[in-house]
């Protein structure tokens, strides 16, 4: 493990401006591989076979190194995790969970640290990628603690339980469960603002988004999306929130000032159903991304004029996402 760490120094190539820049990590879960796609190209670059039955993808702050949960399906279990080198287009190595099985939603706190959900044990783990290192952080006492969202300004940690319908808030620092906030059977996506003081969080099963105070807990907004609401993100200025609709074919557009939905943006391209999931979003707050898992590709989507701006091909099944600053080259 100890050449994970070493790679953290890397020099890479971070571009800005109007035109799309940096990478996307696409987990293809079909293939059991990952797509890296450069976006100046707009083509994949690399694919990179990982474990069986990937799920989803976190990238660290730098945008070198990311990290992909190997969950499984129903024919078969996983508990791994693989880490990618980014810039050099190849798999660091694989870190065996053990026990914790089912690994889901992940993110990144610090270069060398990410969060892992595992609903097998109801547990938030922390792997550390200089010593290759599994521990718990909290058990979040609930059932199906599949996406997790985590917040710089005060280092906390939110975890969605599906089948519970609630929210665990974990103090990561402090390895405890603070508090468990309560919503309804079918939440699965989330994000908190940048500014940490909101939490979004989308259920599938009523269409809709709720709006939660992060420091009193108090319900803010209930506001309306589509069917299967699957997945939320805020761009990096905290100016709008997006929501993938699985079976609607559109992703909903809010203003997060106003906590008002402002529009849909139809996705679909043909008489098939893109299913649009997993979504990311540049850091210059001008493109965002949602994989169509119906259509083997990725929408770029415009946040100048939230039109679909491009489609890039990705594997087989694209769900999880995440964008890197990092261009990559051929």
């Amino acid at each position: 493990m100890k050449k994970i760490f070493l790679l953290f120094g890397l020099g890479i190539t971070i571009a800005c401006g109007g035109q799309p820049s940096g990478s996307l990590v696409v987990v293809n879960k079909a293939d059991h591989a990952v797509s890296l796609i450069d976006l100046k190209l707009g083509k994949i670059v690399a694919t990179i076979p990982v474990e069986y039955g990937p799920h989803e993808v976190a990238i660290s702050p730098s945008g070198n190194i990311a990290a992909v949960t190997n969950y499984g399906d129903g024919a078969k279990v996983s508990n791994s995790l693989t880490i990618i080198n980014i810039p050099e287009k190849k798999k660091i190595t694989t870190i065996d969970l053990g026990e914790y099985r089912q690994p889901h939603g992940a993110e990144f706190i610090n270069e060398k640290e990410v969060l892992i959900t595992c609903e097998s044990k109801s547990r938030l783990l922390l792997a550390d990628l200089s010593t290759g290192s599994i521990t718990e952080v909290a058990n979040t006492a609930q059932m199906g603690s599949h996406m997790v969202a985590y917040s710089v300004t005060d280092k906390t940690a939110y975890v969605a339980n599906v089948f519970s319908g609630t929210v665990s808030v974990i103090d990561v620092p402090a390895r405890k469960l603070t508090t468990v906030i309560n919503f309804k059977a079918g939440i699965e996506g989330l994000a908190v603002s940048p500014d940490g003081k909101e939490l979004w969080v989308a259920n599938r099963n009523d269409s809709n988004v709720t709006v939660v105070n992060t420091t009193t807990r108090d319900v803010l907004a209930v506001l309306p999306a589509h069917q299967v609401a699957f997945r939320v993100k805020f761009l990096a200025n905290g100016s709008h929130v997006l929501v993938s609709n699985g079976m609607s074919g559109n992703v909903s557009i809010y203003d997060a000032k106003a906590r008002k939905w402002l529009r849909d943006i139809d996705v679909a391209s043909n008489d098939g159903q893109p299913v649009p999931v997993g979504l990311t979003a540049d850091i210059h707050n001008r493109y965002a991304y949602v994989c169509l898992a119906g259509y083997n590709e990725v929408a770029e989507l415009d946040t100048g004029n939230w039109s679909v701006s491009r489609r890039i091909a990705t594997g087989n099944e694209p769900d999880g996402i995440y964008f890197s600053p990092v261009s990559i080259k051929e």
